[in-house]
Order: structure tokens, then sequence, then C-alpha cells
């Protein structure tokens, strides 16, 4: 994971946000791709190779998906939700980010799929844990 080559799908409709993920990405001297998508509909159709996405070479399913919880038109919980349900989905990571922890929100996300739930910004601490949680999974 995190490997030069490998795409990172980011669902994040706000651009301040999106500055510290890549940033980080940045300073952890990570060199994947980085594709950002600011609704949940575009996230829906990346992931489904529909529409402008439907060229895998131009856009490979990622590695890991990093989705805001509170998406525009779809949120975060209901495309974990679909995610389910998607057999060629299954073996990729898929992790939330909200701006506060809501307790009872991040345990939805769970129980629908997501390998954790994370308080923005974007840390090289959720890197590490990141890795830890896919080598133990």
């Amino acid at each position: 994971m995190f490997s030069s080559g490998e795409t990172i799908l980011l669902g994040e409709s706000y651009e301040f946000d999106e500055f510290f993920f890549i940033r980080t990405l940045k300073q952890a001297h990570i060199a994947c791709s980085v594709r950002v998508l600011e609704t949940g509909l575009e996230v829906l159709h990346y992931l489904q190779g529909r529409g402008k996405f439907a060229d895998r070479e131009e856009h490979p399913l990622p590695s890991v998906i990093f989705l805001e919880m509170y998406l525009p038109t779809i949120s975060g919980l209901e495309i974990l939700q679909w995610a389910q349900t998607q057999d060629y989905l299954r073996s990729i990571p898929i992790v939330t980010f909200v701006d506060e922890i809501d307790s009872a929100a991040c345990e939805r996300a769970k129980s629908l799929g997501a390998l954790g739930c994370i308080a923005k910004p974007f840390t090289i601490e959720h890197i590490e844990w990141l890795k830890d949680q896919v080598q133990h999974a």
C-alpha cells in the first residue's frame, strides 16, 4: 500500500482538507496518484467505471479509499453500504473522515465495512495507523 504507481481515491468536498491530505502524503514521501472527487456521486461513478471514468487505464481502481463521511449528493455512509455489495471492492480498504469524532457515526461506518474513522485533518500518524491496520487485517 502507498507504493508508486498505486492510486488513492479521496472523496472530499473541502479544498482546505484536500490540501492537508495531499501535503501529508508528500511529507510522508508517498508517491501515489491521488484522485480527488468532490461529491459522492462522482465517487460512485468512479468506482463503477461509469461515464467519464469508464477507461480503467486512465481511472484505475484505487488501492485505498478515503471518504468524507458527509459528502454532497451521496454520503460516505451510503457509498460504504453500496461498496459492501460489490465483490470487486471488498479487498480495498475504505477509511472515513469526519470533522469531529462522532462515536455513533463511526460505529455505523465500521459496521458498513470501513476500516476506520479518523478526524480531520489527515496526519502522518493516520498513515502509520492505516499501514498497521492493513497489515493486521
